[in-house]
């Protein structure tokens, strides 16, 4: 717990949040949380438990005050600042999330979720370079944690390559990714694309990708689609 209570009725009240959220009885989930916080205005932790309900109900427009008030009692909880970016991308309040990954990245640069946050924002706004260096940033602290989200970071790294048109940077990173992404449109003509370009082309395989990119409903350049037909 990052702030606690010395009040026995709200941390009886945060315990009851806990249990009727795991049942999945959010109504009454909300009303423990809120009476916790009715209880004792400076318990955090109930702060970010009921935050998150509402997030994960679709309801982030009441998340992120509470986050903003738990991180002005706490300003160290980077749990909170992960999951204010995290509301404030959801509702394309792109500059805010940016300020709370930032915020996430000065305040523990070893955690690769503030630099993932941040380089996903960044490839949502289309700063696509500066979304390029955050992610490398994660993949290196993925990689050191031998996390799981390593896909996810690769597949933005592509993404964000793509915007540049930096069909070298494409291949390099979305071909070995295949296997796992080639259910997303998007990488497929991306992949397609990069495939023919003058300097590395592949008609065929190029075509291969082009033509999973149209039947998952991306549309083809017709001058890039004729360019990979054969001869």
């Amino acid at each position: 717990m990052v702030c606690s209570t010395n009040n026995p009725a709200a941390e009886l009240a945060f315990n009851e949040g806990g249990e009727q959220a795991e049942q999945q009885n959010l109504a009454e989930a909300e009303q423990a949380y809120l009476a916790a916080i009715r209880e004792d205005p400076s318990f955090c932790d109930a702060m970010d438990n009921l935050a998150i309900l509402y997030r994960r109900s679709g309801r982030a427009d009441k998340a992120i005050p509470l986050y903003e008030q738990s991180l002005a009692i706490a300003p160290h909880n980077e749990v909170a600042l992960q999951n204010l970016g995290v509301a404030y991308s959801s509702v394309q309040r792109l500059d805010d999330a940016l300020r709370a990954y930032g915020k996430l990245t000065e305040l523990k640069p070893q955690n690769p979720e503030g630099w993932f946050g941040q380089g996903n924002v960044f490839v949502m706004s289309g700063r696509y370079g500066e979304a390029i260096a955050s992610l490398r940033r994660a993949e290196q602290l993925y990689v050191a944690a031998s996390s799981p989200y390593l896909t996810d970071v690769r597949l933005l790294i592509g993404l964000a390559a793509a915007g540049l048109s930096d069909w070298k940077q494409v291949r390099a990173v979305l071909t070995p990714l295949y296997d796992q992404v080639s259910h997303l449109p998007e990488v497929n003509l991306y992949l397609g694309l990069a495939y023919a370009q003058p300097d590395a082309l592949e008609p065929q395989r190029a075509r291969v990708y082009l033509e999973r990119a149209r039947a998952q409903g991306a549309t083809v350049d017709e001058a890039v689609w004729q360019r990979v037909q054969e001869p």
